[in-house]
Formats: structure tokens, C-alpha cells, sequence
């Protein structure tokens, strides 16, 4: 998320086992996205998931606090 938005991160990530990681800073990420639309649309289909899922989270919290109240 830090490559996109300039916001402090938001998770931390230990590896289990033996890893190889890849760095990306923004401006390479762009670049890739400008040469690559699947990049991008991928990047945006990912993001609307975990978007779409927190709206579900938020409205099953919102019900169930309204439920508790009654």
C-alpha cells in the first residue's frame, strides 16, 4: 500500500521460511502500470476486493450494534 499512497504503512510482514523478495518503488510502479495495463487492473481488481469487503465488514458491524441497541 506505501507504494501507492504516501500514508505511513499500514502492516509489517515476517517470512516463515526462506524468501525472495522484490522492491518496487512508485515511480518504477508507474512506469510498469503505463506499459502494462494488466498490471494496473490487476492492482485495482485486488484493492476493490479488500475495498468491497471492508463496506461488508463495516455494514454487518453497523447491523449488529443497531440489533444490540433495540
Amino acid at each position: 500500500m506505501a507504494v501507492l499512497d504516501p500514508a505511513p504503512r499500514m502492516a509489517s510482514i515476517t517470512a516463515l521460511v526462506e524468501t525472495k523478495l522484490l522492491r518496487l518503488d512508485r515511480e518504477t510502479l508507474y512506469e510498469l502500470m503505463d506499459e502494462r495495463v494488466e498490471v494496473a487492473q490487476g492492482i485495482i481488481r485486488v484493492l476493490s476486493h479488500h475495498l468491497r469487503n471492508r463496506v461488508q465488514d463495516i455494514n454487518e458491524l453497523r447491523t449488529e450494534l443497531e440489533t444490540s441497541r433495540s
